[in-house]
């Protein structure tokens, strides 16, 4: 996160490892060093990152006339958010549905089935995990104008900051983030 005390803006862009509350203290300070301070609260909300592929599947082979049994390993997909449940669905590979031989259980991430002599030949399979992904998004808040005041004429005030909990400015990378003004 950065502070521009001239605009007195405060931007960046949170990781997944910065979601939860942090407290900010924005301080003004006149030119004799005499200070002014407000406490508010930047809530990093989690946004839902794509899954992604962990371990490829490896080719499989069905005989014809046998019965053919094949279960994605649950290990095949992961999602680096907490407590996301992935659901799964599976198409030929140019998007087109599985031919009528074969079924696939999302429950159970299972393709089954029996090839005839009429279904020799290869498929291709794309097995999709699926959540709802969201894009990371920058912010930008800018203190109010008014919301610090100085009673003694000519003063300009100044303005700055650091954590509630004095541990440093924080750096985001990603994510996306939601204000809510407190103490």
């Amino acid at each position: 996160m950065k502070f521009n005390s001239t605009t007195r803006t405060f931007s960046g862009t949170p990781a997944n490892d910065n979601v939860g509350n942090l407290n900010v203290k924005a301080i003004a300070t006149d030119k004799v060093g005499a200070t002014v301070s407000d406490i508010f609260v930047i809530a990093v909300e989690n946004v839902n990152d794509a899954p992604s592929l962990q371990n490829a599947i490896a080719d499989q082979n069905a005989k014809q006339g046998n019965a053919f049994n094949f279960q994605l390993p649950t290990n095949t997909f992961t999602d680096i958010d907490a407590g996301d449940v992935l659901s799964y669905s599976a198409t030929l590979e140019n998007g087109d549905a599985l031919p009528s031989w074969l079924t696939f259980n999302p429950t159970t991430r299972t393709f089954s089935g029996t090839p005839t002599n009429d279904n020799v030949g290869n498929l291709n399979v794309k097995a999709i995990a699926n959540v709802t992904a969201t894009e990371d998004t920058a912010f930008s808040f800018t203190i109010p104008e008014n919301t610090f005041t100085d009673v003694d004429a000519g003063d300009i005030l100044k303005f700055g900051h650091f954590n509630f909990d004095n541990t440093g400015i924080n750096t985001f990378s990603s994510g996306a983030i939601n204000f809510r003004l407190g103490n």
